[in-house]
């Protein structure tokens, strides 16, 4: 009796311990995406290999008429460039008026009064712009410090020794040339310095 109760109790056991469902813990799922480009990459490089002159033919099919497009375009600029009338040169009477014609510089006057009559200086100024004459200075004649309104003879001086510009003056004026002198002034305000003296009126420029 004890036999089979041990024999019934063994095959429940072996039953209940067959039907218990048995757990089994879950595999991680391993991503295939990574294998499938690999695989993509290698097929791609593969086809560009074996079909490479195809598509470097088919790439110059499509680039070559802009390539001649542009080069025609090139040749076309540089013949027209080539083919455009040259400037003709100038005349040797341009060339005279454009390089060889400096401009003329005045000569730089100081006017002052050596008579005492009132505006003579000015008188004389205007009549001196008219001509080639630019008036920088002008003023009563002070010699040894004091104004001296005494001067007989109306005289030029020539302050940069050039008596050229100064005779030319002289003629204008109609002052005679003993009348004119020279000095050397290493720092004068003018050119030339014109003294009014007492016979202004009788000159030519105020005639």
């Amino acid at each position: 009796m004890r036999h089979r109760r041990r024999n019934n109790t063994q095959t429940i056991l072996r039953k209940s311990a067959t039907n218990k469902t048995r757990f089994v813990s879950p595999k991680k799922k391993r991503s295939r995406k990574p294998l499938f480009y690999i695989i993509f990459l290698i097929t791609l490089a593969s086809v560009i290999y074996l079909y490479r002159n195809e598509i470097g033919d088919y790439y110059n099919d499509i680039m070559k008429p802009a390539k001649e497009e542009i080069n025609a375009t090139a040749e076309r600029q540089e013949t027209e460039q080539k083919q455009e009338p040259a400037i003709p040169a100038p005349d040797k009477k341009e060339q005279q008026q454009l390089y060889y014609s400096p401009l003329e510089k005045k000569v730089q006057l100081e006017i002052l009064n050596g008579c005492g009559e009132s505006g003579v200086a000015k008188k004389l100024s205007d009549l001196l712009k008219k001509s080639k004459y630019d008036i920088v200075n002008s003023g009563n004649y002070i010699e040894r410090g004091k104004i001296n309104w005494d001067v007989a003879e109306t005289k030029i001086i020539s302050q940069i020794s050039n008596p050229q510009n100064a005779r030319e003056l002289a003629d204008l004026m109609g002052v005679l040339y003993s009348n004119v002198e020279e000095f050397d002034n290493p720092s004068p305000i003018a050119d030339i310095t014109v003294v009014i003296g007492k016979d202004y009126k009788t000159l030519a420029i105020f005639q």
